[in-house]
């Protein structure tokens, strides 16, 4: 596991929490179980489940029980002017942070909001929320240890014999209530708390509508034609699951990186990087990045651990231009 040291000024350390460490651990977990592939419903699924374990991890280490957490992931980890502040809430998904240098929170709480886009592997780490929110509400009206009963269930449906690595919100919600029902008996308080928080975020009512959650393919999008060549270069995921995107003319930059661009995008290697990363499965909570262009016409998506350094480099100068 990699743990960022922040930049000093919106970030501090990413080991100051202890809910990202376990969050980081359960993604092992997940991947030796169910190994939820990480794109689009089942993707925000395995997010979710790490939010899940890494906030019960917390929660017992501080001796507290639903009603008393706070519910939050990486409270610890924004520094100075954004103290005080979490990368998400489990609790009310979309309120975690609202700031100048990281936007508003764009955590969904329910199906009626759902993100369909291509970024960040169909936004993981933001459809995440509609999970961790059933997952909140389940805990808080079974009431006591969250990492007793709620957490049993959980595990029970990511450990059980029919998970499937494409599972999407409405089977995991199937799931964890077959679990409930094992555990604890149809008419328990546990299962009806759990066919509640599902139904109240809309993934049981929202299963025939919300479709499989396979949603476009991952890209940035060509930009619209010109008269001179213009590349598109997106950013995307990490543990904040933060998307940053720049288009810029090529003529409009400093020549020693114009050139660069001139000579990645009139050879094939970005689609043979492209094609590459399509034959292995992305690696949680590490960064995407997508390049489109117009002249020569190219839209592809690269995680991180395709990227030699020195385009990864390039892309990134582009990136904080502007």
């Amino acid at each position: 596991m990699v743990f960022g040291d922040g930049d000093g000024q919106v970030f501090g350390r990413f080991t100051a929490s202890l809910d990202v460490i376990g969050h980081e651990l359960a993604h092992g977990v997940t991947e030796h179980t169910a190994g939820l592939l990480y794109r689009n419903q089942s993707g925000a699924l395995n997010e979710s489940l790490s939010d899940v374990f890494g906030s019960l991890v917390k929660q017992r280490s501080l001796g507290q029980s639903a009603d008393q957490a706070d519910w939050l992931i990486g409270a610890e980890l924004l520094v100075g002017a954004y103290s005080g502040q979490a990368l998400r809430s489990m609790k009310a998904p979309g309120t975690a942070y609202d700031n100048d240098a990281l936007g508003k929170d764009p955590q969904p709480a329910t199906m009626a909001d759902y993100v369909d886009t291509d970024q960040d592997h169909g936004e993981v780490h933001i459809n995440s929320g509609i999970p961790n929110r059933a997952f909140y509400l389940a805990a808080v009206a079974i009431g006591g240890n969250a990492w007793e009963a709620p957490g049993r269930i959980w595990y029970a449906a990511l450990t059980g014999p029919d998970i499937a690595a494409d599972c999407d919100f409405a089977t995991f919600a199937g799931l964890t209530l077959a679990a409930a029902t094992q555990l604890y008996g149809a008419d328990s308080p546990e299962a009806q708390a759990v066919t509640a928080a599902w139904t109240q975020v809309g993934v049981l009512a929202a299963a025939n509508s919300a479709g499989d959650g396979a949603g476009p393919a991952d890209g940035s999008g060509s930009p619209a034609p010109t008269g001179e060549s213009v590349v598109a270069v997106t950013s995307s995921g990490g543990f904040a699951g933060q998307t940053v995107s720049r288009t810029v003319s090529l003529s409009q930059l400093p020549a020693p990186d114009e050139s660069a661009w001139r000579d990645v995008l009139g050879a094939d290697k970005l689609q043979e990087l492209h094609e590459l990363a399509a034959l292995s499965a992305p690696q949680p909570d590490r960064y995407c990045y997508g390049v489109a262009c117009d002249r020569p016409v190219i839209d592809v998506s690269i995680p991180e651990q395709h990227l030699p350094h020195h385009l990864r480099s390039l892309f990134e100068r582009t990136l904080r231009r502007g």
